[in-house]
């Protein structure tokens, strides 16, 4: 019984976190529509100018992808371990403890260093995925 509720419980919390984190669009319901940024010219028109970032290759702020992964797994780490404290039979600290060097379970100090060491991951993500996606976007686009 236990385990169906964790499962439950989990997929209760996916379905709000895409609801509220990525918008109607992904729950079926498709966003009210935008008008474009810039109307298309008329064959032949001259005098309109192409936005700079059409013709620039799309980059990625690394200090912005950098914050939201730190606090992205941050926060996947504090909702780990309160699932393992409200379901111990489903826990998940011996698969933590090979991934998270120095910890164990559960103290305060241990708590904090897996908050940080989370946050340091997303920033090794952002800090190889940005600059490679930055460069072979711009080496893509001539």
């Amino acid at each position: 019984m236990a385990s169906w509720l964790y499962y439950l419980l989990v997929a209760g919390l996916f379905v709000l976190l895409m609801r509220f984190g990525c918008g109607a669009h992904v729950m079926g319901r498709s966003p009210k529509r935008q008008p474009p940024d810039m109307p298309a010219a008329p064959p032949g028109e001259a005098g309109l100018s192409v936005p700079a970032h059409v013709s620039r290759p799309a980059r990625l702020p690394v200090v912005a992808l950098g914050m939201s992964l730190g606090l992205f797994l941050a926060l996947t780490f504090v909702a780990c371990v309160g699932f393992d404290l409200l379901f111990p039979a489903q826990a998940m600290a011996k698969v933590w403890m090979p991934l998270l060097p120095g910890f164990t379970w559960l103290s305060w100090g241990s708590f904090l260093l897996g908050v940080l060491e989370s946050v340091a991951y997303g920033w090794y993500v952002a800090l190889i995925v940005g600059p490679l996606y930055n460069y072979f976007s711009s080496a893509m686009a001539g």
